[in-house]
Order: C-alpha cells, then sequence, then structure tokens
C-alpha cells in the first residue's frame, strides 16, 4: 500500500479560515456542536465550568452581516445543565435532544430548554461516546474502563446493551448502522462489532503510540483509521479498500472527513488532505486548536478561540490545481464534486483531460496523452496537427485550439514512441468509423475542404509509418484504405519506394501506372518476377493490360512468364483460354504445352479444341525430341482423354516405328481393332499386350464383342511359331468369338489333333447348357400347373348372400347386384369398399398382390 500526502507542491488552498471567537476570558471551551435549528445555523459550546454558550451565525445576506463575510451573535449561556466540566455534547436535532457528557456518564437533555430527559445509567464512568441516526432510531455508544454502553431509542422507548472489553478503549465510531456495525480502537488493535449478533473482528493495531483515530468517509461506507503518522481506509469487512492511505507530517490528534478532503488537528497546526490519490496538501495556522464540529458547515476551536472553515469555491480550486500543473489532482477533485453539477464536471473534466494531454505531449509521455485524447474523444485533426507536415495546408490553417497546443520535438529520442501512438490512436479511431459508418455513407469534408475525413486519416496514418517504421508500410498499404493518392505517390517518389507505390496504385486499380513502374524497376533488377507476380493476380477486366505488358516477360522468361495465365482465378475473372492458347503459341510456343496441361488438368476443361491440341503438341515436340517424359505423358493422355479427335491425330502420327504404341491407342479410339492388332503383334511382337488389348476392348465397347477376338485369332493362326497361342486364345475366349467362323480360317496344315482338347470344352460346354434350358423348361411347366390349380380352387368359391345378410361397412342388406369379395370372405357392397378397391374396408388388408384377387 502507498501513502500521500507527505510533500506540499505550491501554496495549494482547500479552506481560508475565519476567526469568529477570539481568545474568550470568562469560559474554557470543551465541547461544541452545531445545531441547524428553524432560525438558522446555531453553535453550542460546552465549557468547563459546566456552561452552555449559545451563538447564532448569520451569513452573508443577514442585516447583521458585515460584508462579505459570516459573524458571530452571542444568544444566552445557560448554567443549568451541570456544574461540572461539559466533556462533550452532540446536538439530534432529529429529536430535539442534547446529549451531554458530563461527571462521567450521558445524560439527553432538550434542546430547547436543555431540561434533562434522561440519564443514560449504563454510561457511568464513560469517557466519550459516539451517536448516529438510522431510520428514526438514535444509537448512542459511550466508552468507559473497560467495556462499552449502547443504548437504542425508538417511539420514545430506550433498549440498552453492554460489551465488556479487555482494556479501555480509545476510538468509538458507529460505521453503517444498517449493518450494525460499530469500531472500537484499543490499545492493541482496532476492532470491528457486530452490536446485533455480537461478533468481533480484528482489523490491524493502531500504532506504537497507542492512540486510535478515526472518521467516517460517508459517501464511500468506509473507515479512516489512523495507524501513527498514516490513516488507511477500511471497508466494514475490516479490509482495506483503496491501495493507497493518507500520510500527516506527525500523528494527528484527531480528524474529520468533509468531503472530498479529510482534515486533521495536528499539535502545531491544521492540516487539510484530499481523500483521493494526492501529493497536495494545505496547512492553516489556528492556533491550540483541538476540536471539531461540522453538519452543513465545518468549525475548530480551541479553549479560548473559534474558527470557521469556509470551503473555497470548486472551481477556484481546480483553476489553482491547473496553474500549478497538478492535472491528475485537478481531475480527481473534478471526479469527486457532488453529483448536483453534473453538468460542469462533464465540461472542466475535458478541460482538465485536455490541458493535461498537451502537458504529457509536451512532456513526451506519449502513450498517457493519446490515452486522455481517446477518452474525450478529442478532434482527430487536432491531434494530427501537433505533428508537423501531416495534414494538408488547407486543412491546418483552418484549425485553432482552445489552449496553447504543445510543441513538438521531432529529433528527440521518443519520436518514433510518439507516431507509433499516433498509430495506434488513429488505428483506433478507423474501427470505430467502420462501426459507427456503413460502408457506402458520407462520412462529411474536414473543415470546409475537398479532404474526406477517413481520406485524411488514412493519408495521415500511411505518412505515420513512413516516418516511423517503414516496413509496415506494405503492410498498411495491402489493406482497404483511402489514402490521397496524389500526396503519397510523391512521398513514395521522393523516397524511392516502388514496391509500396505499386501497392499503392494496386489499391486503387489503378493498373497501368503500377506495371509502368514495375517494368523500370524490374530493368534496373534485369528479373521479371515482380511484373510476372502483379500480373498473376489481374483478371479478364484488364485482360489487353496483361497481354502488353507480358509480352516482354514471354519473350525473355516463357518458362516464368507462362504462370501469369496459368495462377488460379475465379470464374468471373478466368481470362478467355482460347485468345490465350493464341498468344502463348505466337510468342512461346514451347510453352503451349504447358498452359494446355493447366486447361486440361487443373481448369477440368473439356473442349476438344484443347484436348486435340495438346496432343498435337505433344507429337510435335516428340517428332523433334524423342523425350520419354513427354512420350510417358502423351500415351497417358491418348488413354484417358476421349474428348480429342482422333482423325487428326492419327494423321500426325509418323509412319515409322517411333510411335507404335501410341498409334494402337489412337486406332483403338478410331474402332480400328484390326489394324492395332496387327502392330501388336506383327510389328511390336507382343501379342500378350494384344490379349490384354482385347480384354479391354471387348470389356468397353458392346458392339465390338463379337469382331475382336475374331480379328485376333485371324492374325495369329496365320502366324508361324503363334498357332499354339492362338489355339490357347480360342480354348479361353471360344464364347467370345464366332466358333464356325474361326475355324474357316484355319490354314490346310493346322494339326486338327491338337484341337482335340478344344472340340472336348466346347461341346462339354454346350451340352451343360443344354440340359440347363431343359430343367428350366420342367420348372416353367410345373409352376404353371400349379398357378392353374389355385386359379381353378379359387374361382369355384361359393358365395352365399341370403336375404338377412348385410354389409360390415353400412350395416345395411344387399339389394344391389353390385358387391366385392374379398379372399377373407368379407363381402361388401361396392359402394362401401372405397376408393382402393384392393383394401378390405373391415380389416385393412391389402390384397393388391394378390393373384386370385385380381
Amino acid at each position: 500500500m502507498s501513502f500521500h500526502g507527505a510533500a506540499n507542491f505550491g501554496s495549494i488552498h482547500f479552506f481560508e479560515t475565519r476567526l469568529l471567537i477570539d481568545r474568550l476570558t470568562q469560559h474554557k471551551i470543551e465541547a461544541f456542536d452545531i445545531w441547524l435549528s428553524p432560525e438558522g445555523t446555531q453553535i453550542l459550546t460546552g465549557t468547563a465550568d459546566g456552561a452552555i454558550l449559545r451563538y447564532k451565525v448569520h451569513r452573508n445576506d443577514s442585516p447583521f452581516a458585515l460584508t462579505n463575510n459570516n459573524i458571530l451573535e452571542f444568544v444566552e449561556v445557560n448554567h443549568s445543565v451541570s456544574k461540572k466540566t461539559l466533556q462533550q455534547i452532540a446536538v439530534v436535532e432529529q429529536f430535539g435532544f442534547l446529549l451531554v457528557l458530563t461527571d462521567n456518564i450521558v445524560s439527553v437533555h432538550s434542546l430547547e430548554t436543555y431540561v434533562k430527559r434522561y440519564e443514560l445509567g449504563l454510561t457511568k464512568g464513560s469517557v466519550f461516546f459516539s451517536h448516529e441516526v438510522y431510520q428514526n432510531s438514535l444509537y448512542v455508544a459511550a466508552a468507559s474502563k473497560k467495556k462499552i454502553s449502547i443504548y437504542i431509542y425508538y417511539e420514545n422507548d430506550w433498549q440498552k446493551k453492554e460489551y465488556p472489553l479487555p482494556e479501555p478503549t480509545c476510538l468509538i465510531w458507529f460505521l453503517q448502522p444498517h449493518e450494525k456495525l460499530l469500531c472500537i480502537g484499543l490499545k492493541k488493535e482496532y476492532q470491528l462489532i457486530n452490536i446485533e449478533n455480537d461478533q468481533q473482528r480484528e482489523v490491524f493495531p493502531p500504532g506504537k503510540n497507542g492512540i486510535c483515530l478515526g472518521t467516517m468517509i460517508q459517501q464511500q461506507s468506509e473507515l479512516l483509521l489512523s495507524k501513527d503518522s498514516n490513516s488507511i481506509f477500511v471497508n466494514s469487512q475490516g479490509k482495506a479498500s483503496k491501495q493507497y492511505g493518507l500520510t500527516w507530517t506527525e500523528p494527528p490528534q484527531t480528524i474529520i472527513n468533509c468531503h472530498p478532503y479529510v482534515i486533521g488537528i495536528l499539535q502545531k497546526h491544521v492540516e487539510v488532505r484530499p481523500v483521493f490519490q494526492s501529493n497536495c496538501s494545505q496547512i492553516l495556522q489556528t492556533r491550540g486548536a483541538r476540536l471539531f464540529a461540522k453538519k452543513e458547515e465545518l468549525y475548530i476551536a480551541s479553549q479560548t478561540s473559534l474558527w470557521k472553515l469556509n470551503q473555497i469555491s470548486f472551481p477556484t480550486q481546480i483553476d489553482e490545481l491547473l496553474r500549478l500543473n497538478l492535472y491528475e489532482d485537478a481531475l480527481q477533485l473534478c471526479t469527486n464534486l457532488d453529483s448536483r453539477v453534473e453538468d460542469y464536471k462533464s465540461v472542466k473534466t475535458i478541460e482538465i483531460k485536455t490541458k493535461y494531454a498537451f502537458a504529457l505531449f509536451e512532456k513526451g509521455d506519449f502513450e498517457k496523452a493519446f490515452d486522455l485524447f481517446q477518452q474525450i474523444q478529442f478532434d482527430p485533426l487536432k491531434v494530427i496537427s501537433l505533428f508537423p507536415n501531416l495534414l494538408p495546408e488547407k486543412i491546418a490553417k483552418n484549425i485553432s485550439y482552445p489552449y496553447t497546443p504543445p510543441r513538438f520535438l521531432e529529433n528527440s529520442n521518443n519520436t518514433n514512441q510518439a507516431y507509433q501512438q499516433l498509430i495506434d490512436f488513429l488505428v483506433a479511431l478507423q474501427k470505430k468509423q467502420a462501426q459507427t459508418t456503413s460502408k457506402n455513407a458520407d462520412t462529411g469534408k474536414a473543415y470546409g475542404t475537398d479532404y474526406d475525413l477517413i481520406e485524411v486519416i488514412d493519408t495521415t496514418l500511411f505518412k505515420a509509418y513512413l516516418n516511423s517504421n517503414e516496413n509496415l508500410l506494405l503492410p498498411f498499404l495491402r489493406t482497404p484504405n483511402k489514402c490521397n493518392v496524389s500526396e503519397c505517390e510523391k512521398d513514395l517518389l521522393s523516397r524511392k519506394k516502388i514496391p509500396e507505390l505499386v501497392q499503392l496504385y494496386r489499391s486503387r486499380s489503378m493498373h497501368e501506372q503500377a506495371l509502368m513502374q514495375l517494368v523500370k524497376y524490374c530493368s534496373e533488377k534485369k528479373s521479371h518476377k515482380d511484373i510476372i507476380e502483379y500480373l498473376q493476380k489481374l483478371g479478364k477486366n484488364e485482360y489487353s493490360l496483361i497481354l502488353k505488358f507480358a509480352l516482354k516477360p514471354m519473350q525473355e522468361s516463357p518458362e516464368q512468364a507462362v504462370e501469369i495465365f496459368k495462377s488460379y482465378r475465379d470464374e468471373a475473372n478466368e481470362l478467355p483460354p482460347t485468345e490465350v492458347s493464341y498468344f502463348i503459341e505466337k510468342h512461346a510456343s514451347k510453352q503451349l504445352i504447358s498452359y494446355l496441361e493447366y486447361i486440361i488438368d487443373e481448369r477440368k476443361s473439356l473442349e476438344p479444341e484443347f484436348h486435340t491440341k495438346l496432343a498435337l503438341k505433344y507429337i510435335e515436340s516428340l517428332k523433334v525430341d524423342n523425350d520419354p517424359n513427354v512420350r510417358s505423358k502423351l500415351k497417358t493422355f491418348l488413354e484417358k482423354s476421349n474428348k480429342f479427335r482422333p482423325e487428326k491425330i492419327i494423321q500426325e502420327i509418323p509412319n515409322d516405328n517411333t510411335m507404335l504404341e501410341e498409334k494402337t491407342i489412337v486406332l483403338k479410339k478410331l474402332n480400328q481393332h484390326e489394324e492395332a492388332l496387327r502392330i501388336w503383334v506383327l510389328q511390336l511382337k507382343r501379342p500378350d499386350l494384344a490379349e490384354l488389348y482385347c480384354q479391354s476392348v471387348y470389356s468397353a465397347n458392346e458392339n465390338e464383342k463379337s469382331l475382336v477376338y475374331d480379328f485376333f485369332f485371324q492374325i495369329l493362326v496365320t502366324q508361324p511359331g503363334l498357332q499354339q497361342f492362338a489355339l490357347e486364345i480360342l480354348e479361353k475366349n471360344y464364347h467370345k468369338m464366332n466358333v464356325s467362323k474361326a475355324l474357316t480360317v484355319l490354314p490346310p496344315n493346322f494339326p486338327i489333333a491338337e484341337m482335340a482338347k478344344f472340340f472336348e470344352t466346347v461341346f462339354t460346354e454346350k451340352n451343360r447348357i443344354r440340359r440347363q434350358y431343359q430343367v428350366q423348361v420342367n420348372l416353367r411347366k410345373t409352376e404353371n400347373l400349379a398357378c392353374k390349380y389355385d386359379l381353378y380352387k379359387n374361382k369355384s368359391r361359393v358365395i352365399r348372400i341370403s336375404e338377412d345378410s348385410k354389409c360390415p361397412v353400412c350395416k345395411r342388406k344387399f339389394t344391389e347386384n353390385f358387391f366385392i369379395s374379398y379372399p377373407n370372405n368379407v363381402i361388401v357392397h361396392f359402394a362401401c369398399s372405397g376408393d382402393n378397391k384392393s383394401i378390405c374396408p373391415v380389416t385393412k388388408t391389402n390384397f393388391a398382390n394378390d393373384l386370385l384377387f385380381n
């Protein structure tokens, strides 16, 4: 916990004193209190000889008052209360009581006549008392040697209670009467006592001198308890309620709250401390003062003198604090003002925070300064104007400040910090604008100029980044912004920030200007990378621009430049592939294969034009260089694609033996299987792959099932050395062939004996099929007979309807010729059978699939 108040900054005046009684000679004041009577404020003083002196206070508007001063008019002296010293008195206006402690006992007197009405017997031996009024009840607590006596007065009745203590008490104070809490001070500790359930709670020890002092901070329902030269704020739980306390120049003799101040009587003087955290204080020279009394006003008394403490008006106090540059104290004081002056508080708070922010700005504490600017929502253009050369001249000359603006030392060590705080301030302002303003709304012009407010903010952000952290310029320009192009362009060109300038142009869709700058920039770097990356992000609307600036990269770096056209774009921005392919073929024909692969594989184009052109480009490339990788691509493409035009491809395949496998794939697409098989068998010498070819055709093309194996067999059987393989093909696939036709193509010298196994297999299969057919025929005959029997049986069913028979649906007799009989022997009128005649209306059984019913 921190304590404040030890320092005294300048001459701070919170109160001024007015001496009302000077050197009273006949009496010595031992106690006094204030009576707010119907006739006005009166002061009652209790003296050492038992007398009560009554004075009336006249205000400035009274005919008895002196100019600009209050005066005290002596009214009477009364000796009837006691013959002994009046140790303590207290006025209780609500009940018309005067509480008096004399001869160490508390008595209750009439406030008007001083006649004793009650004597509180349990308080005998008391040295002081405390009282509180709450909800029409009067609470009185008196401290004697080792006990506390409590009296509660309600509806002319007194309730009383005693609390024994381990040692004498030197402080009693009621804390929040509705919680029935009493704070007492012992030599060893402060305690909180609940007077309803007698629960006690220790707080902390009072200090080395054992003196207990306290006062109620009523506005916050807390106590201020002293510990030597320090005073600590405590809540009703006995815990410290603030992170700070008050420190006096020496241990006080008594303290009292006069919100928002605490006043302490010290041995040599009276000291005033704010209740808020502050290093300000005031010292009042009131010789011998030892007593306080406060109601609406505050008075101090010594044994022979009486002073009134007049509080300086809050506006005057605040102005004095501002004059001394004590902004935090001024702000705290303004915050603690009464809610009845809310309008003044609001206006004054803005003034204080503005001046404080200016002072912090000039001091170089930019973080706190900008935090205050945000709190008071200070005009952002005025904040920007505190920095040199950030605002356009048209705006800057129209800006004025209510107070002298601070100076900005641009070359100071914390310049970057200043710009960073400005950036944070403007970014927060941007977010707020985005939340409160629709996207296309008019945000107004700045100080009667043509500049839009958002435009000024974004341009200032740009300049702040440029002056503080150039590395953040590009990320900023990549975000949506409304920077003034001409101003930013000028700054970027002067500093040769070409990438940032290009990004600025891009954000405004000024693509041609951006590309022109990139051409110069890339020529110095001898690289087209940046141009290529820029063009990759443009779409269909900028197609002509793409072709214009892609030409040189395509000629000098075709492998990298083709990526311009292969970059992903959504459907709305996709470039026209036909025109692009013509452009690439004209200026970088070798890269056309790469582009067509992208169109077909990535963009999933099904256009025959692109598929055919890709196949032709593969063939064209292979004619020049028999690259295995290209050949593999061609074979895979011809096998998978069904969109190219095979009649065009077959014409471009050379007639030599360089692309025989590729040719078989194209012949397959043309259904020229016999020629394809001849290539596999006769030229490639791969009858095994020819067999796979037949399997593929047979499973994929229903129209050629009866021919492909015939072609294959005819080719094999005429080739010496392959006749045995031909016989194996015939044995395995005879059911896929025209066997009789196959036998006719056998050469005259073909050994018939070797076909024995073939004939055995064929005849066995034929007999199996014939037997299976006969079984199926017999099964069908049996099923037919059974069905006919069931039909005959049910048709012979007799339906009997007598004169007494009734329809189970309508309960009427069958007088009509139309009725329905269901297989479950239920008979109903035709009209009673419902819409669906197949469903029995009685049992709800559906006979739709019953052959006998249908």
